[in-house]
């Protein structure tokens, strides 16, 4: 693939990663603000920030091998709907049990994208560390976006009602994704 595609898809699946993040970036402020109106107690506010970053550590290898078999587009593909639905969850799901279930699914999605957006930047060594830099960049843009404008919005539409607008804002990274090229 030429270095012009690699680029592209580089900045596609960055994006998509970018804002697939916008549900966890402000569930990290939303949540521990208002657990009452997710039907959690602060304990469990811990467990529901923590339990996406375990699900990643065991995930990655069964994500690289499922990448291998379906395609690293179809990869992506798939992360974003699971983090548009994960997101989604959290204004949905009122509870231990159901938003458990959303952050383990965005623990999924999030090692997917990630190891995506990497597999693209690698691809073609000559300058894969600017491609790294680059998407880890468009990466922040998504958190940035979620904790200033998502948490004003919170307090005009709800703590909760604020994640399905995020969903919707979220969906548009299934679209990028379809935009993707299959490497190799």
């Amino acid at each position: 693939m030429n270095d012009q595609m690699v680029m592209r898809n580089v900045w596609i699946s960055s994006w998509v990663l970018s804002l697939s993040l916008f549900g966890d970036a402000l569930l990290y402020i939303i949540l521990p603000v208002h657990a009452d109106a997710f039907g959690v107690s602060m304990l469990m506010v811990g467990f529901l920030l923590a339990v996406n970053r375990v699900i990643r550590s065991f995930a990655y290898g069964f994500i690289t091998e499922l990448a291998d078999r379906i395609g690293v587009k179809n990869m992506c593909l798939i992360a974003a709907v699971s983090a548009t639905l994960s997101t989604a969850g959290y204004g949905l799901f009122e509870g231990e049990f159901l938003l458990t279930i959303s952050r383990m699914v965005w623990g999924l999605s999030f090692a997917a994208l990630l190891l995506v957006t990497l597999s693209y930047a690698a691809e073609n060594p000559f300058k894969t560390g600017t491609r790294i830099g680059l998407s880890r960049s468009v990466e922040q843009v998504g958190p940035l976006l979620a904790m200033t404008v998502g948490a004003w919005f919170a307090t005009i539409v709800g703590p909760r009602d604020v994640f399905l607008y995020l969903s919707l804002a979220t969906a548009v990274s299934i679209g990028l994704a379809l935009g993707l090229n299959d490497s190799g």
